[in-house]
């Protein structure tokens, strides 16, 4: 995405430069039109942090960005089709397995400001305008939807994903992880479920691990010269195991968890109708005010049955 600042925009910023008496005020609109620019182009060029839930989930955007809600169906069996007659009048549906659920496009919003002694010592010494600011208001909206995700809001009815209704519920082993042979075999129960769940439509193809768990899954497997996580993934092809620190206070209480998912967005998906964004500066008094915006449904569950999460882990200390 590149931004680029209309003529209607200069001309706002230049007047209201004009209006606060800078000296040169036709130059140091334009040079504060070029600078915003540049900066909002590399913002909007950033790359997401690794553990962020956009690079954990998959991300679309069907909905519609005027949309304020939105209807989808949550799958609770898996879909069958049959062998059948070219005049076959008995076909069997797929809807009969699907619940209508609705779902809320949510705004986010925040701004930063520019000053206008800012933009009179850049236009006077040539330096480049600060672009730290754009940057947290840029992933102040990131930050946001990590929270949606992983922790829900009450008040706006989004549930957390690890309270998501319908999504596999694993216990973990009495004891818990006391070794890594335990903790590998709890992690296989948590994909065993989704197969057994859908009947072995659907196998897990992501994992992710509280960071605490990293050292433990390192161990060497008994017998062998490679380590419990490297066992696992060769006796489990196509799966992906991550470690995230989130994970080792998913809660806020200290609670550690672990969740399976088949990564697909037939499955679930965070839906951006409208992608993290600045608005035409706004000249107020000394300063120019910046709105960003963005619009997100949060993480949602088409296939409940494709995730599990295991909640309440323990992992004695090394």
């Amino acid at each position: 995405m590149t931004m680029k600042l209309d003529a209607f925009e200069q001309n706002e910023i230049t007047n209201h430069l004009r209006r606060m008496g800078v000296d040169k005020a036709d130059a140091a609109g334009i040079w504060t039109v070029k600078q915003l620019t540049a900066s909002l182009n590399r913002v909007y060029e950033r790359e997401y942090a690794p553990t962020s839930v956009v690079n954990l989930f998959p991300v679309t955007s069907e909905i519609p960005g005027h949309a304020k809600y939105f209807e989808y169906p949550e799958l609770d069996a898996v879909g069958v089709a049959q062998i059948v007659a070219d005049y076959t009048d008995d076909l069997p549906i797929v809807d009969a397995l699907a619940t209508e659920k609705q779902g809320k496009v949510f705004r986010f919003g925040n701004a930063y400001l520019i000053s206008i002694d800012e933009i009179k010592a850049g236009a006077a010494t040539g330096s480049s305008l600060q672009t730290r600011k754009q940057s947290i208001a840029f992933e102040a909206h990131d930050n946001l939807l990590d929270k949606l995700v992983w922790s829900g809001s009450t008040p706006h009815g989004i549930n957390s994903v690890f309270n998501s209704p319908n999504v596999n519920q694993v216990t973990q082993t009495t004891g818990g992880w006391v070794s890594a042979e335990v903790a590998t075999n709890d992690v296989t129960r948590l994909i065993d479920s989704i197969e057994t769940a859908t009947n072995g439509f659907h196998r897990a193809n992501r994992i992710l691990l509280p960071a605490s768990a990293r050292r433990l899954m390192q161990k060497l497997a008994t017998n062998t010269t490679i380590s419990y996580a490297e066992l696992f993934t060769r006796n489990n092809p196509g799966v992906e195991l991550q470690y995230l620190a989130f994970l080792d206070n998913y809660d806020g209480l200290g609670g550690k968890a672990a969740m399976a998912y088949e990564y697909d967005p037939l499955n679930m998906s965070i839906e951006i109708p409208e992608a993290t964004n600045a608005l035409p500066a706004q000249p107020k008094d000394l300063h120019f005010r910046v709105p960003v915006t963005s619009k997100s449904t949060g993480l949602v569950i088409y296939r409940p049955l494709t995730m599990a999460i295991m909640k309440g882990i323990t992992i004695p200390a090394a």
